[in-house]
């Protein structure tokens, strides 16, 4: 099967699935999600190094397994980072991601 990262279809697939990740993560509207294709590694360190322009400001990681603990990890090595969900898999609230 294939489907245009351009088209309606697949557009409509991905704003649902901000959503639903939202509301499962309870994520405010001044989060920026990202949609990266897994490809490879080059994207873990080119994500911090492009979107972060200050020092000081950080990124927020929903680890769910190696290759986002991968993402976390080399992400790090540039600005500081945040692991917004728990080793149990629930997901910790607002307050405890602010800590």
């Amino acid at each position: 099967m294939e489907l245009s990262h351009r088209s309606p279809e697949f557009e409509n697939i991905k704003s649902e699935c901000e959503s639903l990740l939202r509301q499962v993560f309870h994520l405010p509207d001044d989060f920026v999600m990202l949609w990266t294709h897994g490809g490879g590694h080059g994207q873990f360190s080119a994500v911090p190094l492009n979107l972060v322009k200050e020092s000081d400001k950080s990124a927020s990681f929903i680890v769910n397994g190696a290759w986002s603990k991968k993402a976390m990890n080399e992400a790090a090595k540039y600005i500081p980072v945040h692991e917004i969900s728990n080793k149990d898999g629930s997901t910790p609230s607002i307050e405890e991601r602010k800590a």
